[in-house]
């Protein structure tokens, strides 16, 4: 069964006026709770957001020392969680010793405690993304994944205990396998809510885009299809149409448009597409 699943707006709302479409509502309104508003900003290309799929995104400022994110209470004791989520990293600055926790779950919800987090470092070689586990009281740190500036499509799968020490968290980043967490003491732990934005931080500036969350008690949270850009689960010449009609001005496509995921959709994404389709 599904817990929930967000796009990061509160749906696209078209309008006839005259015989033209009004630009997508983008929208948090879907979410349980929206935490340092005015560090949190949604809205269409249009308005200068990237995103990843459809036609809204939503942006983190990090300038400043304030946190910004969005909260899902529907969750409720989970023993099993798996969450999906696109981050894009190219306009964030984190220097040594600067970090962002982008995505955490946690047990309770009156005094929430971390149960799961996803944290981005700076580092004098680049970003690194390291996954975090509750671990009887302890915390357990996995090993780091460099990321480059783009999007990145994040994967996660969280195992209560059955028995003693047999807890399990396995995440892929762009649908590249990463270390699991194993052996985890979190028997009787559950997960109550999730946080997806700048949950907590140190340092840094600029900001962060974040698109597609999704999140699941019972079944994978897969990645997208980058390039299936009228997202029929294909990438094919219809979805070069697509984006070349968009870059062109027309509508925004539905789907994954940005194929190379760099933040923008243009003539790059149409040789991606392209040599996808070829095989190249």
């Amino acid at each position: 069964m599904r817990i929930t699943r967000h796009h990061l707006y509160a749906g696209a709302v078209l309008m006839l006026a005259a015989g033209v479409k009004a630009a997508p509502a983008c929208s948090l309104d879907g979410w349980s709770r929206v935490a340092g508003a005015q560090m949190l900003s949604t809205g269409s290309p249009a308005n200068g957001h990237r995103r990843y799929q459809g036609e809204c995104g939503m942006h983190v400022s990090l300038d400043g020392a304030a946190s910004g994110y969005v909260e899902d209470k529907s969750p409720s004791g989970e023993t099993e969680y798996m969450a999906r989520f696109y981050l894009f990293t190219g306009d964030a600055q984190l220097g040594p010793g600067d970090w962002v926790d982008v995505f955490t779950a946690y047990r309770g919800e009156t005094s929430p405690v971390p149960e799961l987090t996803v944290r981005l470092t700076g580092g004098a070689d680049g970003a690194n993304l390291r996954l975090r586990a509750a671990n009887g009281a302890s915390t357990a740190v996995g090993a780091p994944v460099a990321v480059a500036p783009g999007w990145h499509g994040i994967a996660l799968s969280w195992q209560r205990a059955t028995s003693v020490n047999n807890g399990r968290v396995e995440w892929s980043v762009d649908d590249a396998g990463q270390d699991a967490l194993g052996g985890l003491d979190n028997r009787s732990h559950a997960i109550d809510l999730a946080r997806l934005g700048a949950v907590s931080r140190q340092g840094g500036s600029g900001g962060l885009d974040f698109d597609a969350f999704d999140s699941h008690r019972s079944s994978p949270a897969e990645l997208l299809l980058a390039g299936d850009a009228n997202a029929d689960k294909l990438v094919n010449a219809a979805d070069l149409v697509s984006v070349i009609r968009e870059y062109n001005g027309g509508a925004l496509t539905p789907g994954q448009p940005d194929c190379n995921g760099d933040g923008t959709v243009d003539r790059a994404d149409m040789d991606c597409i392209a040599h996808a389709i070829i095989g190249w």
